[in-house]
């Protein structure tokens, strides 16, 4: 009988050192999964829009150019606006918002790409200013990286495959 009521304080002390282990490891510093991941969503999606600004700034320089072809800077500025939209209605964070999110942000990226092509076909345009706006792109593209992967890491993390933003 002994024994058995030292073995049954050890599973006493054993299951509450398990439930303290778990309670710690499920939290992160106090904050809840929602939270952590609605925090990084929202980095991700600020550096989405700052993309976006370049585009404008982009399509305001092709603009100056007499030989830009408007129909498609109309078009570029059309989609780019679209994205701006869509982007400052998201409110939820799940997964046909992640999914929908990544969808556009790949069309606006397509949008980028047109409107760097237009403005490489127009070289009366200021290089510096060019310059500028590649430099701007480039490091936009890393900030999108970079809250890309946190975001996706933090999802794995967090056991929320349904909100990857790039699933492979």
């Amino acid at each position: 009988k002994g024994r058995f009521v030292a073995l049954n304080i050890i599973m006493q002390k054993l299951n509450l050192t398990v439930f303290i282990f778990l309670l710690i490891a499920g939290c992160s510093n106090g904050e809840d999964a929602l939270t952590v991941l609605n925090d990084s969503w929202i980095k991700l999606k600020t550096q989405l829009q700052r993309r976006n600004d370049i585009a404008l700034s982009l399509i305001v320089e092709i603009n100056k150019s007499d030989s830009a072809g408007k129909i498609s800077v109309e078009q570029i500025r059309s989609g780019v606006s679209e994205f701006d939209l869509f982007i400052d209605s998201t409110r939820n964070l799940d997964s046909l918002t992640v999914r929908l999110t990544k969808q556009k942000a790949d069309e606006s990226g397509g949008l980028m790409s047109k409107a760097l092509n237009l403005r490489m076909n127009h070289s009366e345009l200021n290089e510096k200013e060019f310059r500028d706006l590649q430099s701007q792109l480039e490091e936009a593209e890393n900030r999108i990286h970079a809250a890309k992967t946190n975001f996706n890491k933090l999802c794995i993390q967090y056991k929320r495959m349904d909100l990857l933003f790039d699933k492979r």
